[in-house]
């Protein structure tokens, strides 16, 4: 059997690969950091627990991101047992790969990234007494 040639493709989807789930995470690392520094992060998740739609995106997002990661192993499963041949199984994982980091970055941009309220979401949390705002940030300042 002789060895498959080494193509520009394959050295595209490798490069595809590697650089942009590395790119992403560390773009997310420094999001996550920043929102941190900011105190952005509490205000956050003060806004996942008590507003319908950005615990919509929030889950949505997360399940797109169980979603990819799920569909990596079973991709690499597949190919592990010979069922995905050639090249198909490195395309699979980098759309795998590419989808997960781009659900993480809509994860931390669109859920975890307060942003500004529209006048139906103040309305939302005007009606919660800000004692139960605590509830929301119990996890992170039990982790501290």
């Amino acid at each position: 059997m002789s060895p498959v040639p080494w193509t520009p493709y394959d050295t595209l989807i490798i490069l595809v690969t590697i650089l942009v789930p590395t790119a992403m995470v560390a773009l997310l690392v420094l999001m996550m950091r920043s929102l941190r520094r900011q105190q952005m992060l509490q205000r956050g998740l003060v806004h996942i627990v008590f507003l319908p739609e950005k615990r919509r995106r929030f889950l949505l997002s997360l399940a797109a991101l169980g979603a990819f990661f799920v569909a990596s192993g079973v991709i690499d499963a597949l190919a592990g047992v010979g069922i995905l041949l050639g090249t198909l199984p490195t395309v699979l994982s980098t759309f795998s790969f590419v989808g997960g980091a781009t659900a993480l970055f809509a994860l931390i941009w669109t859920a975890l990234r307060p942003g500004r309220l529209t006048d139906d979401e103040k309305a939302g949390l005007a009606w919660i007494p800000p004692q139960y705002y605590p509830l929301a940030l119990a996890p992170f300042e039990a982790s501290e």
